[in-house]
């Protein structure tokens, strides 16, 4: 799986799947303060493209949050009442 492009003569490189989506998104003011957004509107594209890029088996394969966990906070947010 490629993490990688360039655009405008410029290297995006990116270190995981949840990096490239996180800076494929629209930009949202609560990304901005969690540190997770593109720094600029060329980096927001360059992450677009290496997603578009990417299969559905490559985001399947490399979850950004492990199913185990995920089934553990479904299963506890039920609890709560």
């Amino acid at each position: 799986m490629k993490l990688k492009t360039t655009l405008f003569g410029n290297v995006y490189q990116f270190k995981d799947v949840k990096e490239v989506l996180a800076k494929a998104n629209e930009l949202r003011s609560g990304d901005v303060l969690a540190g997770v957004a593109a720094e600029s509107s060329q980096e927001r594209v360059a992450a677009k493209q290496v997603l578009s890029e990417m299969s559905v088996a490559d985001i399947r394969n490399n979850p950004v949050i492990s199913y185990e966990e995920d089934w553990r906070d479904a299963s506890d947010s039920g609890r709560r009442q």
